[in-house]
């Protein structure tokens, strides 16, 4: 079944009753949270531009210009409605992640109950060593990538990176290990890189949509979870 199968087989589900419901909890959270960060640390933009003229003048005199201030003022309002979109999608994967045991159960329900889940070893101290490794080179890759943030055009793309390897990892680290054993995992994983990475990338890029990353949460988990449930049907068949 190509992605857009998959993807059409997975809204029918999203906008089920049972799954919109389930929804409610994890939209909720992440609205409170992310307004609140949004309401608590307003920024005050003039106070970030006040410069001292007589220590940079050049900078003072730049400044100067109400049309650069104006420039300078709203591209640290986009950067920072970006940021603070790209913090709300990795907050909403952390937080359905504690739905989406139940989430995995009602989508075997309903397509796999011929599939029983063999997860059972697949425990979190069993995986903490590989989200450790996804937190670590997620740092890594924003320690290298945070000194490109100043350069206006490129700023926000380049911070998308090592956030979308954040995303990609703990989406699919999280339904795999809601269904598959560890072995099974590192095994389906290995053989469909492309096919997890391009649908992935797919929905991070429909996250980055303002809202639709807290909206979607528990689509993108229903997506990734069929995607493991039909690969490891292919494990089971031969």
């Amino acid at each position: 079944m190509n992605l857009n199968k998959i993807i059409q087989l997975s809204l029918k589900d999203f906008f089920s009753a049972k799954f919109l419901t389930l929804s409610l909890a994890p939209i909720m959270i992440v609205f409170a949270i992310v307004f609140g960060i949004y309401f608590l640390t307003d920024i005050d933009f003039a106070t970030l531009l006040a410069v001292d003229s007589t220590t940079h003048p050049w900078l003072g005199w730049i400044l100067s210009f109400g049309f650069m201030q104006s420039f300078i003022n709203f591209f640290l309002y986009i950067f920072i409605w970006g940021l603070l979109v790209v913090v709300s999608v990795v907050l909403s994967i952390i937080v359905v992640g504690f739905f989406t045991p139940k989430i995995v159960k009602e989508i075997q329900k309903r397509h796999y109950p011929h599939i029983k889940l063999t997860n059972q070893n697949f425990t979190l101290s069993n995986s903490v060593f590989m989200y450790l490794k996804v937190f670590f080179i997620f740092f890594t890759l924003l320690l290298i990538t945070l000194p490109l943030a100043v350069i206006p055009g490129i700023n926000l793309a380049v911070l998308y990176i090592p956030f979308y390897y954040l995303f990609h990892n703990f989406l699919v680290l999280d339904v795999g290990s809601s269904i598959v054993s560890k072995d099974e995992f590192l095994s389906i994983v290995k053989s469909n890189k492309t096919l997890f990475r391009s649908t992935t990338l797919t929905l991070y890029l429909v996250s980055l949509i303002p809202f639709s990353g807290i909206l979607l949460q528990v689509f993108y988990v229903i997506v990734i979870s069929h995607e493991f449930f039909m690969k490891k049907e292919e494990l089971l068949n031969h």
